[in-house]
């Protein structure tokens, strides 16, 4: 008994350390004359290797519903983030 709650107990801190492979996001977009946007849209979104310029490390589309232009979505849903890309 004792050496079972051992090992689970040393086995937490790696648990608790791992990278998730989904991220919850919400924001506001509004459009070019600043109207904020309603209905559903087709959205991208990617991670790049750098700011400018960079390799496309990443990317997933969602058709999201907006109301007011604010929006919710779990990214790594449909294509999960790899831990690397995430870690630091």
């Amino acid at each position: 008994m004792r050496l079972s709650m051992l090992v689970a107990l040393l086995a937490l801190p790696a648990v608790a350390a791992a990278v998730p492979t989904q991220v919850s996001h919400q924001g506001r977009v509004f459009d070019a004359a600043g109207v904020p946007l309603d209905g559903v849209h087709a959205v991208r979104f990617a991670l790049y290797d750098d700011a400018a310029g960079g390799a496309e490390l990443w990317n997933e589309e969602h058709n999201l519903t907006f109301s007011e232009g604010y929006f919710q979505v779990v990214l790594g849903a449909s294509t999960a983030l790899d831990d690397t890309l995430l870690n630091g």
